[in-house]
């Protein structure tokens, strides 16, 4: 039993507040649907004629029936607070003010309405049940992924000025919700010592233990020069973990395979057209660099000439491009070339929204000017994402360096809601044909 309490004091410390608000909001979204379809059950017992059927779904209640759900939702907004989320009697007032409210409302409509024109009977049920479901779901969220004053437990890694730095500012600005476990550092003579009221607790070699011990759910990094391997691939690793990176494999997965069927209708037009234009191959494999820096074949519509790259140096294309073909230069603008991807996806080599994945040649050279630039390397790379949404194909320095910075912003506040985001502004992008 007592075991059992620590596993799941365990996993409520490790769950990050975006997960714990999302596992909050997905809750109440199954607790209103339960009362939706209580309701509809209840009113179709009732219908002698119908019965509980797919006839009566179509045709006894109203299209405005069935946003019945999504108002509840948006008059619950105040319970989607994860620090209040303990205060019932806060909850029962809110929900049953609410419930009232609106059985009110609609009851006075229902009387001044023409009669036998609006349904009473689901209405009523349907609040009731919603607000019971809700109730219901608050007092299951406090019990297992509730955290009295949840704290986010951090990490610094790196103690020298820029660690000394982070940790100075935390100490001074009131309201942070980071609580300081200490330093993680790789100079021997730093272990041990205390800075700005922190150990330094030890090198990257004990980073997981540290994470595991102390329920870390955040890294603040701290290096700005060169990133030692081992600890390059604990950061990766650690980034992968977590109810989010689940939820977005399982996004991929699907994702890929709806891509895939797109894929299969496309390509023999598209192997037709190259055929004709510039012969074989149609498919094109080169090799990036994904997730830790693992190598892959990532697969292309050809839309170059054959033997682009005669002298093996690895070249971006440039605007004006005379290396792409005419059947090429359309299905860049597309991005119908990406398509063959979707392979890669479910492969587990891409995922669908992530930093670009680059040769391994252009990002040698663009570690040693750009700082931080290996950092892309934390996630997953993607098939499209926020920096290609966000500007144009980068070929100098400082183009790269921006494009680094949307890659960092995605990389620190990645969720489904910018992935989905993500894909639809690729999407208007595509239609658009504004590819490269």
């Amino acid at each position: 039993m007592a075991e059992s309490h620590s596993i799941r004091s365990t996993f409520k410390q490790r769950l990050t507040p975006k997960e714990r608000r999302f596992i909050l909001i997905f809750g109440h979204i199954v607790a209103v649907l339960l009362a939706l379809a209580v309701s509809l059950l209840s009113w179709a017992t009732e219908d002698d004629w119908l019965g509980i059927s797919f006839s009566f779904l179509l045709e006894r209640p109203e299209p405005w029936f069935y946003l019945l759900p999504l108002l509840w939702l948006i008059l619950m907004v105040p319970l989607y607070n994860v620090r209040e989320v303990h205060h019932f009697q806060k909850t029962l007032r809110i929900v049953i003010t609410t419930a009232l409210i609106c059985i009110a409302v609609y009851l006075l409509i229902f009387f001044l309405a023409p009669a036998k024109t609006l349904p009473r009977r689901g209405v009523i049920i349907f609040f009731i049940a919603a607000a019971i479901f809700t109730l219901l779901w608050q007092r299951i969220f406090t019990h297992f992924f509730f955290v009295k004053n949840a704290f986010i437990n951090t990490i610094i890694v790196g103690a020298g000025k820029a660690g000394q730095k982070i940790a100075e500012i935390i100490n001074t600005t009131e309201g942070v919700p980071y609580h300081v476990i200490g330093f993680i550092d790789d100079d021997p003579w730093k272990i041990g010592m205390e800075i700005e009221g922190y150990r330094v607790l030890s090198g990257s070699e004990d980073y997981f233990k540290m994470i595991e011990t102390h329920q870390v759910t955040q890294v603040i990094m701290a290096i700005s020069n060169h990133l030692d391997d081992t600890l390059f691939d604990a950061l990766t690793m650690s980034e992968e973990r977590g109810f989010f990176e689940i939820a977005k494999r399982v996004f991929d997965i699907i994702g890929g395979l709806v891509g895939m069927v797109f894929l299969a209708i496309v390509t023999p037009f598209v192997s037709i057209a190259t055929l004709i234009d510039t012969g074989r191959p149609v498919f094109y494999s080169q090799e990036r660099l994904g997730l830790r820096g693992s190598t892959f074949k990532m697969l292309k519509f050809r839309t170059m000439v054959q033997n682009a790259e005669k002298d093996g140096v690895a070249r971006p294309a440039s605007e004006h491009d005379s290396r792409i073909t005419r059947v090429g230069s359309f299905l860049r603008r597309s991005h119908i070339d990406e398509m063959p991807q979707f392979l890669n996806v479910l492969r587990g080599e891409l995922s669908l929204v992530g930093p670009r994945a680059e040769r391994p040649q252009i990002v040698k050279e663009l570690q040693r000017e750009v700082p931080f630039y290996r950092a892309r390397l934390l996630v997953r790379p993607g098939l499209t994402g926020w920096a290609q949404v966000n500007q144009n194909y980068a070929a100098g320095t400082e183009e790269n360096t921006i494009k680094l910075e949307y890659d960092l912003y995605y990389i620190k506040h990645r969720s489904l809601l910018m992935d989905l985001s993500v894909i639809f502004h690729t999407l208007k992008t595509i239609f658009g044909l504004k590819g490269r």
